[in-house]
């Protein structure tokens, strides 16, 4: 298992089953089918920007800081050997977990590489109050 500490205020704790070479992780990655959802759910998803396939959850991208930290966190889970990743969210992923993994992870990093500095202070304004 690993601490993957992309956050301040609270780390994502994944793991590694060797013997299946399944990651899993908790909220890092969404996976969700908006095609069964309701249409006020299909709305919701796409505002917080998931929805469209595997993604970082809304809140990791949110109140990521750090993405230097992020980087070096998820870098270390990427270089693990898996190939299926088991989500809380959304439908799990067989066969190309590491591939969509190391997207979700570039995204994500990226992301927080273009906010800006009031969005950042906006933002850990809002993690302060979770």
């Amino acid at each position: 298992n690993c601490n993957v500490a992309i956050r301040d205020w609270q780390d994502e704790i994944v793991f590694l089953h060797r013997a299946s070479r399944t990651l899993v992780v908790a909220d890092l990655v969404t996976n969700f089918d908006v095609q069964t959802a309701s249409l006020l759910g299909r709305m919701l998803a796409r505002a917080v920007g998931i929805g469209r396939g595997p993604a970082a959850s809304p809140e990791h991208r949110w109140y990521t800081d750090d993405p230097e930290a992020a980087a070096r966190s998820l870098a270390r889970v990427a270089a693990w050997d898996f190939v299926n990743l088991v989500l809380a969210h959304g439908a799990l992923v067989e066969g190309d977990g590491q591939v969509v993994f190391a997207q979700v992870s570039r995204d994500l990093v990226a992301a927080v590489r273009r906010r800006g500095a009031r969005m950042r202070r906006f933002l850990a304004f809002l993690a302060r109050r979770q």
